[in-house]
């Protein structure tokens, strides 16, 4: 049985929306943590940690633009697997 090979085509237009999605994700999360009081130690950290992950789910969907990083890598990130970035 024959295999086809579908390779994803990235316009222009499409590359700079992920971007710009990307970049408000990113700047929503570095704003959330002081948001929260540190004096409200319990939600502070928890905002934190959701924060954290938003931006390391930023970073993937970057690497994801470029279609030549590994896709086991993107896994990676998002599964928490060995060799997240």
């Amino acid at each position: 049985m024959a295999t086809t090979t579908v390779k994803h085509s990235w316009n222009d237009e499409r590359r700079r929306l992920c971007l710009e999605g990307v970049y408000e994700l990113d700047k929503i999360a570095r704003v959330l943590p002081g948001l929260v009081p540190l004096e409200d130690d319990q939600n502070h950290y928890a905002v934190k940690a959701l924060a954290g992950r938003m931006l390391r789910l930023t970073h993937m969907l970057m690497l994801g633009l470029d279609e030549h990083e590994a896709t086991a890598k993107l896994d990676g990130v998002i599964h928490f697997g060995v060799g997240a970035g």
